[in-house]
C-alpha cells in the first residue's frame, strides 16, 4: 500500500501526459478534417497552435500551408521556418519539404548540398515505402547536378545530424547508411 502511495503522484502526471497527448492526437485531426473539406482558416489557426507546442505534423502542415497560401498569404520563407522546425525533429515528411524548398531556392538560398542533405535523411528515416522512395528519387536527381565533394559535404552534413538526432548508444537505431562511426 506504500508503494502505491509514492506511485500515485507519477501516475497522476502520466495520465495528465497521456489525456494532454490524446488531446493534442485529436485536435490535429480536427485540423487535418477542416483542411480536407476547404476550411483554411480554421485549419490554420488549429495548426498553429499545435506547432508553437511543438508537433512536428502540425508544423509540416502548417509550413505546407504557407508554402500554398491557405488559410493565409503565400510565404515561402516562413514556410521554411516551419518545415526546419519539423524537420530537426526527424520528421520525414517536412524533410522532403524543406529540401524542396532549397532545391529551387524557394524562402530559403538555393542549396544544393542542403537539398541533398533533407532528401538523404528523409530517405532513410520514412515510415513508408512511397515516402522513402520519393526522397530517394529527389536524392538521386538532384545528385546528377553535383560534383562528388559537393554529395560527400551533404552526406557528412546529414551523418552529423543524425549522430545528434540518434540517442547515445542506442541500439534501437541503425546507423545512418555510409557514416563513418565515430572513435569513443
Amino acid at each position: 500500500m506504500v508503494y502505491l502511495r509514492r506511485l500515485a503522484p507519477t501516475l497522476a502526471i502520466l495520465s495528465m501526459l497521456l489525456v494532454g497527448g490524446t488531446a493534442a492526437a485529436e485536435e490535429y485531426w480536427e485540423g487535418y478534417d477542416a483542411l480536407d473539406r476547404g476550411d483554411y482558416r480554421a485549419a490554420f489557426k488549429i495548426y498553429t497552435r499545435l506547432a508553437a507546442a511543438g508537433d512536428p505534423r502540425a508544423q509540416d502542415d502548417l509550413g505546407f500551408m504557407y508554402y500554398l497560401g491557405q488559410g493565409t498569404g503565400q510565404d515561402f520563407a516562413t514556410a521554411a521556418k516551419w518545415f526546419r522546425r519539423a524537420a530537426e525533429q526527424g520528421h520525414a515528411p517536412a524533410q522532403i519539404n524543406l529540401g524542396t524548398l532549397y532545391r529551387r531556392g524557394y524562402g530559403v538560398p538555393q542549396d544544393n548540398i542542403e537539398a541533398y542533405r533533407w532528401f538523404d535523411l528523409s530517405a532513410f528515416l520514412a515510415t513508408s515505402t512511397e515516402r522513402r522512395e520519393l526522397a530517394a528519387g529527389y536524392r538521386d536527381s538532384l545528385m546528377r547536378h553535383m560534383t562528388s565533394r559537393e554529395t560527400d559535404e551533404a552526406r557528412n552534413i546529414a551523418c552529423n545530424w543524425w549522430r545528434q538526432f540518434k540517442p547515445p548508444e542506442s541500439r534501437k537505431f541503425p546507423d545512418f547508411p555510409g557514416c563513418v562511426p565515430n572513435s569513443r
